[in-house]
Protein backbone atom coordinates (compact mmCIF):
# COMPACT_ATOMS: atom_id res chain seq x y z
CA UNK A 1 0.00 0.00 0.00
CA UNK A 2 2.74 2.25 0.92
CA UNK A 3 4.46 1.67 -2.16
CA UNK A 4 1.41 2.51 -4.30
CA UNK A 5 0.54 5.69 -2.52
CA UNK A 6 4.68 6.54 -2.75
CA UNK A 7 4.66 5.77 -7.05
CA UNK A 8 1.68 7.96 -7.44
CA UNK A 9 2.69 10.36 -5.65
CA UNK A 10 5.48 10.55 -8.18
CA UNK A 11 3.18 10.58 -11.06
CA UNK A 12 3.53 7.00 -11.69
CA UNK A 13 -0.22 6.18 -12.31
CA UNK A 14 0.52 3.08 -14.48
CA UNK A 15 1.36 1.42 -11.01
CA UNK A 16 -1.63 -0.45 -9.47
CA UNK A 17 -1.98 -2.26 -5.90
CA UNK A 18 -2.65 -5.41 -4.82
CA UNK A 19 -6.53 -5.16 -4.71
CA UNK A 20 -7.46 -8.85 -3.52
CA UNK A 21 -7.95 -8.13 0.56
CA UNK A 22 -11.56 -8.38 1.62
CA UNK A 23 -10.89 -5.15 4.29
CA UNK A 24 -10.70 -1.56 4.21
CA UNK A 25 -7.32 -2.02 2.95
CA UNK A 26 -8.39 -3.49 -0.35
CA UNK A 27 -11.37 -1.85 -0.64
CA UNK A 28 -8.84 1.68 -0.59
CA UNK A 29 -6.91 -0.27 -2.83
CA UNK A 30 -9.49 -0.36 -5.30
CA UNK A 31 -10.62 3.46 -5.09
CA UNK A 32 -6.82 4.56 -5.73
CA UNK A 33 -6.85 2.05 -8.45
CA UNK A 34 -9.77 3.52 -9.95
CA UNK A 35 -8.07 7.20 -9.89
CA UNK A 36 -4.82 6.35 -11.63
CA UNK A 37 -6.83 4.89 -14.29
CA UNK A 38 -8.92 7.65 -14.22
CA UNK A 39 -6.04 9.94 -14.96
CA UNK A 40 -3.76 7.75 -16.63
CA UNK A 41 -6.36 7.28 -19.30
CA UNK A 42 -8.35 9.80 -21.96
CA UNK A 43 -11.93 9.49 -21.29
CA UNK A 44 -13.30 9.88 -24.95
CA UNK A 45 -11.03 7.49 -26.31
CA UNK A 46 -9.51 5.20 -24.05
CA UNK A 47 -5.62 6.21 -24.70
CA UNK A 48 -3.55 7.67 -22.79
CA UNK A 49 -3.86 11.02 -21.28
CA UNK A 50 -1.76 13.88 -21.80
CA UNK A 51 -0.23 13.86 -17.98
CA UNK A 52 0.73 10.27 -18.63
CA UNK A 53 2.20 11.17 -22.23
CA UNK A 54 4.39 13.70 -20.37
CA UNK A 55 5.72 11.16 -17.61
CA UNK A 56 6.62 8.33 -19.91
CA UNK A 57 8.63 10.71 -22.84
CA UNK A 58 10.51 11.74 -19.51
CA UNK A 59 10.98 8.04 -18.42
CA UNK A 60 12.07 6.93 -22.23
CA UNK A 61 14.50 9.89 -21.98
CA UNK A 62 16.32 9.18 -18.80
CA UNK A 63 16.54 5.36 -20.64
CA UNK A 64 17.72 6.46 -23.83
CA UNK A 65 20.35 8.55 -22.27
CA UNK A 66 21.28 5.97 -19.75
CA UNK A 67 21.23 3.55 -22.37
CA UNK A 68 22.48 5.35 -25.54
CA UNK A 69 19.27 4.09 -27.28
CA UNK A 70 17.11 6.49 -29.46
CA UNK A 71 13.32 7.37 -29.76
CA UNK A 72 10.58 9.26 -31.47
CA UNK A 73 7.62 11.53 -31.51
CA UNK A 74 5.05 11.32 -33.62
CA UNK A 75 2.74 13.67 -33.46
CA UNK A 76 -0.44 13.46 -35.34
CA UNK A 77 -3.82 15.62 -36.35
CA UNK A 78 -6.93 15.18 -37.80
CA UNK A 79 -7.15 17.68 -40.82
CA UNK A 80 -10.07 19.73 -40.83
CA UNK A 81 -12.27 18.06 -37.78
CA UNK A 82 -13.02 21.40 -36.83
CA UNK A 83 -15.43 21.32 -40.48
CA UNK A 84 -16.46 18.02 -38.75
CA UNK A 85 -17.71 19.33 -35.72
CA UNK A 86 -19.37 22.50 -37.80
CA UNK A 87 -21.09 20.26 -40.13
CA UNK A 88 -22.53 17.38 -37.92
CA UNK A 89 -22.32 18.66 -34.49
CA UNK A 90 -19.59 17.58 -31.71
CA UNK A 91 -21.15 13.97 -31.13
CA UNK A 92 -20.36 13.43 -34.61
CA UNK A 93 -17.02 14.94 -33.92
CA UNK A 94 -16.68 12.59 -30.69
CA UNK A 95 -17.53 9.31 -32.86
CA UNK A 96 -14.95 10.37 -35.73
CA UNK A 97 -12.20 11.01 -32.78
CA UNK A 98 -13.18 7.41 -31.23
CA UNK A 99 -13.14 5.46 -34.56
CA UNK A 100 -9.93 6.86 -35.71
CA UNK A 101 -7.67 6.01 -32.29
CA UNK A 102 -9.02 2.38 -32.53
CA UNK A 103 -7.68 2.46 -36.06
CA UNK A 104 -4.80 4.04 -35.00
CA UNK A 105 -4.45 1.84 -32.16
CA UNK A 106 -3.70 -1.71 -34.14
CA UNK A 107 -1.06 0.27 -36.13
CA UNK A 108 1.49 0.46 -33.37
CA UNK A 109 3.51 -1.89 -31.21
CA UNK A 110 2.87 -3.01 -27.68
CA UNK A 111 6.31 -1.21 -26.90
CA UNK A 112 4.62 2.62 -27.81
CA UNK A 113 2.82 5.29 -26.15
CA UNK A 114 0.06 6.29 -28.06
CA UNK A 115 -2.03 9.47 -26.33
CA UNK A 116 -3.91 12.22 -26.59
CA UNK A 117 -2.83 15.19 -26.68
CA UNK A 118 -5.42 17.65 -26.62
CA UNK A 119 -8.55 18.17 -29.15
CA UNK A 120 -7.76 16.27 -32.36
CA UNK A 121 -4.25 15.73 -31.96
CA UNK A 122 -2.33 12.63 -30.74
CA UNK A 123 1.15 11.96 -29.76
CA UNK A 124 3.05 8.65 -29.70
CA UNK A 125 6.64 7.98 -28.22
CA UNK A 126 8.16 4.88 -30.51
CA UNK A 127 10.76 3.31 -28.00
CA UNK A 128 13.97 2.73 -29.98
CA UNK A 129 13.09 3.82 -33.47
CA UNK A 130 15.68 5.76 -35.13
CA UNK A 131 14.34 8.32 -38.14
CA UNK A 132 14.56 5.76 -40.55
CA UNK A 133 12.20 3.31 -38.93
CA UNK A 134 9.73 7.05 -37.54
CA UNK A 135 9.42 7.60 -41.64
CA UNK A 136 8.41 3.85 -42.20
CA UNK A 137 6.02 3.74 -39.00
CA UNK A 138 4.30 7.66 -39.75
CA UNK A 139 3.47 6.69 -43.11
CA UNK A 140 1.42 4.07 -42.67
CA UNK A 141 -1.69 5.72 -40.27
CA UNK A 142 -1.94 8.20 -43.07
CA UNK A 143 -3.03 5.47 -45.64
CA UNK A 144 -4.70 3.77 -42.75
CA UNK A 145 -7.41 6.55 -42.24
CA UNK A 146 -7.53 7.72 -45.47
CA UNK A 147 -8.52 4.50 -46.72
CA UNK A 148 -12.34 4.37 -45.44
CA UNK A 149 -14.40 6.93 -44.58
CA UNK A 150 -15.96 6.85 -40.56
CA UNK A 151 -19.40 6.35 -40.26
CA UNK A 152 -21.08 8.32 -37.70
CA UNK A 153 -24.39 7.45 -35.64
CA UNK A 154 -26.61 9.80 -37.91
CA UNK A 155 -25.68 6.98 -40.64
CA UNK A 156 -23.42 9.79 -42.63
CA UNK A 157 -20.08 8.64 -43.95
CA UNK A 158 -17.49 10.99 -43.18
CA UNK A 159 -14.38 11.11 -45.22
CA UNK A 160 -11.17 11.49 -43.38
CA UNK A 161 -7.23 12.41 -43.47
CA UNK A 162 -4.29 12.57 -41.07
CA UNK A 163 -1.38 14.96 -40.73
CA UNK A 164 1.45 13.15 -39.45
CA UNK A 165 4.98 14.08 -37.93
CA UNK A 166 7.99 13.14 -36.16
CA UNK A 167 10.41 14.16 -34.36
CA UNK A 168 13.75 11.72 -33.42
CA UNK A 169 15.76 12.08 -30.10
CA UNK A 170 19.18 14.02 -30.62
CA UNK A 171 18.94 14.58 -34.19
CA UNK A 172 15.78 16.67 -33.24
CA UNK A 173 16.22 17.57 -30.06
CA UNK A 174 17.94 16.36 -27.02
CA UNK A 175 14.88 17.42 -24.29
CA UNK A 176 11.10 15.96 -24.18
CA UNK A 177 10.14 20.19 -24.82
CA UNK A 178 12.40 20.53 -27.84
CA UNK A 179 11.14 17.41 -29.57
CA UNK A 180 7.79 18.12 -29.31
CA UNK A 181 8.45 21.45 -30.44
CA UNK A 182 10.24 20.22 -33.50
CA UNK A 183 7.09 17.89 -34.11
CA UNK A 184 4.83 20.92 -33.50
CA UNK A 185 6.86 23.01 -36.22
CA UNK A 186 6.48 20.20 -38.40
CA UNK A 187 3.06 20.09 -38.01
CA UNK A 188 2.54 23.26 -39.10
CA UNK A 189 4.50 22.70 -42.49
CA UNK A 190 2.60 19.58 -43.54
CA UNK A 191 -0.97 21.61 -42.82
CA UNK A 192 0.95 23.98 -45.30
CA UNK A 193 1.98 21.67 -47.83
CA UNK A 194 -1.50 20.13 -48.83
CA UNK A 195 -2.23 17.90 -45.45
CA UNK A 196 -2.74 14.12 -45.44
CA UNK A 197 0.84 13.28 -45.26
CA UNK A 198 3.83 12.35 -43.01
CA UNK A 199 6.72 14.91 -42.89
CA UNK A 200 9.94 14.67 -40.71
CA UNK A 201 11.65 17.61 -39.30
CA UNK A 202 14.42 19.21 -40.53
CA UNK A 203 16.49 22.45 -39.99
CA UNK A 204 14.68 25.55 -41.37
CA UNK A 205 11.16 24.57 -40.83
CA UNK A 206 11.35 27.05 -37.84
CA UNK A 207 11.67 29.96 -41.17
CA UNK A 208 8.17 29.20 -42.25
CA UNK A 209 6.21 29.49 -39.03
CA UNK A 210 3.30 31.82 -39.25
CA UNK A 211 3.37 35.46 -37.45
CA UNK A 212 1.68 35.55 -33.93
CA UNK A 213 -0.54 37.75 -35.48
CA UNK A 214 -1.94 34.90 -38.27
CA UNK A 215 -4.37 32.94 -37.43
CA UNK A 216 -3.63 28.99 -37.72
CA UNK A 217 -5.63 27.02 -40.43
CA UNK A 218 -6.88 23.21 -39.09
Amino acid sequence: MEEGIHQMSLGDHSFRMDATRTDEFGKLARTLNHMASQIECDSLTGLLSRQEFDRRIAVELVRSVRYGHTFTVLMLDLDHFKCVNDLHGHPAGDDVLRSITARLSRNFRSTDSFARYGGEEFVAVLSETGVGGAKILAGRPCEIVAAESVTISAGVAIPVTISIVCATYRTDGATAESMVAAADITLYSAKRSGRNRAETYHSGLEATQPSPSTPPTL
